[in-house]
């Protein structure tokens, strides 16, 4: 037995940068990165190894029915089973980023391997695959003049097609974007 189940917010940064458009595909990856950073990079098992609870982004693609950037990975928990997480972005306004994350539990115990046997994932992945293929935004008149403006003034700019793991633990900036190196006593 397993489950599926899917999350949308509307992120932001908390102070807004008026020289930042998330409709750029630099800027969109550079959010969902920090995004994750902020709230997976600091969960660490064992601060001595520096193993991580978490790794992503994995299976790094763009949507590609979507005429706007946006871009899906995975992210999958390190330890017990791996409860993978799709994550989808997509910009709505130069300030404003759908962030859709479809998490999967398989309810068995073991190795990924193992629970993998038990609980087949293949119905849970197309499920996903199937909802994300079925997304369809419409952008506001200001949002569509900025796209355009943005396709206009950089006609190659489009979503990186590769993204390696991060490299955690790690801090975002007060800034919302940019990663730092991890230090406990920052946010103290």
């Amino acid at each position: 037995m397993g489950r599926t189940s899917c999350y949308l917010e509307v992120v932001e940064l908390a102070e807004t940068n008026s020289r930042l458009s998330f409709m750029h595909p630099q800027a969109l990856e550079a959010a969902s990165l920090s995004y994750l950073t902020a709230n997976y990079g600091h969960e660490v098992i064992d601060r001595n190894s520096g193993e991580m609870n978490y790794i992503a982004p994995l299976n790094w693609s763009a949507v590609t029915q979507l005429e706007i950037p946006t871009v899906q990975f995975d992210s999958e928990n390190t330890t017990g089973s791996a409860d993978p997480e799709r994550h989808v972005f997509i910009p709505i306004s130069r300030h404003h980023i759908a962030h859709f994350s479809f998490n999967t539990v398989q309810s068995a115990s073991g190795t990924r391997e193992e629970v993998d046997q038990q609980v087949d994932p293949a119905p849970f992945k197309e499920l996903v695959d199937n909802i994300v293929g079925s997304i369809r935004v419409t952008l506001s008149p200001e949002a569509q003049a900025d796209w355009d403006e943005i396709r206009k003034n950089n006609p190659g700019a489009k979503v990186s097609e590769t993204c390696a793991p991060l490299k955690w633990p790690a801090d975002v900036d007060k800034d919302g974007l940019t990663i730092l190196e991890y230090d406990p006593k920052r946010y103290a």
